[in-house]
This record gives C-alpha cells, sequence and structure tokens, in this order.
C-alpha cells in the first residue's frame, strides 16, 4: 500500500472535519466557565437529518458503511493499548454517524501517540477514510456555504 494515499487522505479528512466543527461553532459550542470545551455533536445529531444523504446514491454506500462498520477504539488493558471493535454494527442514523466520524477523527489524531503504529490496518482506515470524506464534503457542501475548497 502506499502511504502517501492514506497521508492524503488523512489530510482531506482532518481539513474537511475542521471546516465542519468552524460550521458548527456558532450554534453547538460546548462552554465550561465561559471557556470552549468542544462542540455539542449529539445536539447537531438530533438537529439536522444527516441521513437524508442516504437517499443520495452517490452518499448511501459511505453513510451505510460507517455506521455498519465504524472506527475502532482505543482501550487500555492492563499494560499496554489495543484497538477494539466499539460497535459489531450499529443503526444508519444521524447520532452513530457522527459518533463514527468524530471516532475516526479521534483515532487518526491520538491513536498513533498510544500504539506506535500510524495506520494499524491500512486497508480499512483508507477505506474508512474514502467513505468518512465522502460524507464530509456531502455535509459541507449540503448544510453550509463555505468559500474553503473541499
Amino acid at each position: 500500500m502506499d502511504y502517501k494515499d492514506l497521508d492524503y487522505l488523512s489530510f482531506l479528512f482532518f481539513k474537511r472535519f475542521s471546516v465542519l466543527e468552524n460550521c458548527l461553532l456558532p450554534n453547538y459550542v460546548k462552554l465550561r466557565n465561559g471557556n470552549v470545551i468542544g462542540l455539542n455533536w449529539d445536539g447537531y445529531a438530533e438537529d439536522t437529518n444527516l441521513i437524508t444523504c442516504i437517499e443520495h446514491d452517490e452518499y448511501k454506500q459511505s453513510v451505510k458503511y460507517l455506521c455498519e462498520y465504524p472506527p475502532k477504539r482505543l482501550a487500555k488493558n492492563d499494560e499496554d493499548f489495543k484497538w477494539i471493535v466499539s460497535n459489531e454494527s450499529i443503526d444508519v442514523n444521524s447520532a452513530n454517524l457522527i459518533k463514527a466520524l468524530t471516532q475516526l477523527r479521534h483515532n487518526l489524531f491520538h491513536g498513533a501517540k498510544y500504539t506506535g503504529a500510524t495506520y494499524d490496518d491500512p486497508e480499512r482506515t483508507k477505506r474508512l477514510l474514502v467513505e468518512g470524506n465522502t460524507v464530509l464534503k456531502f455535509i459541507l457542501s449540503s448544510q453550509f456555504s463555505t468559500k474553503i475548497d473541499l
């Protein structure tokens, strides 16, 4: 496998995910003592029907894959970190789609810090990135106006 492809797909995913975060900031910010601590992803999932993209053939496969085969989670046993399956298969809905996208972002950003492996399963990572990028591009182009080239 050519890891340059994974690096590019990762970069594109981070770019699109960051744009989505920026678009959501005004309405879905989570504050603690007046400080921004993150986004209310659950609130966004409740307020928007992202699954409308399942009706579009171009996005149907991507949404279904991300929900049915979500990214793994990093867990710690007694001595070591390991990747575990978060769910064997989850319902196709907005909340689970958002969880899959945010878990993928978390894994890319933090995973190698603990496991020492940049891409634990390169083929699966590539598939998750391709599908994640497809969904993010749809969300951004259909729900927000942005001047950034997606």
